[in-house]
Order: C-alpha cells, then structure tokens, then sequence
C-alpha cells in the first residue's frame, strides 16, 4: 500500500544519505536545494533578506559533509555560518540593540515549537 511504499522509500533515502555523510560526500543538488527551500520556509513572511542565502547555500555545498570530528574546521565553519545567520550588528552577531536578530529569533522559535 501507499504508506508501506513511503516508508520503504525514506528507509531507502535514509540509507543513501548515511553512506554520502560517511563518506563526506557532497550533498547533491536535490539536496542542497531541500535544506534552502526548509530554511525559506522558517524565515519570517516579511523577511528583508536578512539571511544571505547565497552565502549560506555556498557555505552548505563547501562544508555540510565534513567531518564534525575537525575541531579548527568545525569552528570556523560555525564561526561562518553565525556570520551569515546573524549579521547584523555587533562582533557577536546580534542587532544593534543587542539582540538577536528578528529573522534568526523566528527561525529558532519555529524550529524549537515546530519541529
């Protein structure tokens, strides 16, 4: 039936995204594309592009698939992307009142209460 079938497919693509991390192979174009679409949904509706998605998807395509195990890459991976989630203002990445920005705080809240 159709849910034996759904369940056999997101085993299946489970299974391939396993062997591409263990592998540190790149994402792939679908992918890639997945995570984007995912991270525009939670953006907030009236968002003025505070995000650099052009960064932020280039960052995914260098990155994503390296090793978290890579401590001095793993931090300046993490240092990369709080530039391109929090870039306003200060060095510590919050808004100029001190703090986070709108666009970040309403990704969090709904991944936090959304899942």
């Amino acid at each position: 039936n159709r849910n034996t079938r759904r369940a056999s497919n997101m085993r299946t693509l489970a299974d391939e995204m396993l062997s591409r991390a263990s592998s540190q192979t790149p994402l792939t174009p679908t992918e890639l594309e997945n995570v984007m679409t995912s991270i525009r949904h939670v953006l907030p509706p009236d968002d003025d592009h505070s995000v650099d998605l052009a960064a932020l998807r280039r960052l995914l395509a260098e990155k994503c698939h390296a090793s978290h195990k890579d401590w001095s890459e793993t931090c300046r991976s993490s240092l990369a992307l709080g530039d391109i989630l929090l870039p306003a203002g200060a060095e510590d990445g919050r808004g100029d009142d001190g703090c986070l920005t709108e666009a970040f705080a309403v990704m969090m809240e709904r991944c936090l209460t959304e899942g």
